[in-house]
């Protein structure tokens, strides 16, 4: 079973002025005079470009895009790299509550563009990988092992999905 999972405002906007800002430095990478001294130099402009368009491109390529339910795993899907975990792994699924994340601190991942995903540590959870494109319908998966997934598909009905599979 196919749950989306598109972005929020907050994701859009941030994707969307970032993009504007690659377009700007491109415009003015294309503006430059190599003859002028007052100017940055071009292979500077270029490194530069570089490394934002790469981030850019970095976080679209691991972005989820939806998560599929089948009989033994549930995949998030990407446009590079998805990942599938095992059913028979998850000891529970169940949404979470806003009050249980306010304190969600990002550890090493990507905080708006194109999503938030990555590891975070929260101080009422611990650490949690995260898979999420939007602040809301937040479904948190804890594994038998003790590692801790938080997905949010846009039905929250992938919570019933789950708890239905891990009761057979």
């Amino acid at each position: 079973m196919l749950f989306k999972a598109s972005l929020d405002s907050l994701a859009k906007g941030m994707s969307i002025a970032i993009l504007i800002f690659l377009g700007i430095g491109a415009s003015i990478i294309y503006n430059l005079e190599p003859t002028n001294p007052n100017e940055i130099p071009l292979w500077a402009a270029l490194l530069i470009e570089s490394i934002f368009l790469g981030t850019f491109l970095f976080c679209y390529l691991y972005a989820p895009q939806a998560y599929i339910v089948e009989s033994d795993k549930l995949s998030i899907i990407r446009p590079i790299g998805n990942i599938d975990l095992a059913l028979n792994n998850f000891s529970s699924a169940r949404l979470v509550d806003k009050s249980e994340i306010r304190t969600l601190v990002r550890t090493f991942g990507v905080g708006g563009l194109f999503g938030y995903f990555g590891f975070y540590y929260s101080s009422s959870m611990g650490k949690l990988s995260l898979y999420t494109t939007q602040r809301k319908n937040l479904v948190l998966i804890e594994q038998k092992e003790g590692r801790k997934v938080i997905l949010s598909p846009d039905d929250a009905s992938l919570v019933e999905t789950l708890v239905s599979k891990l009761k057979n």
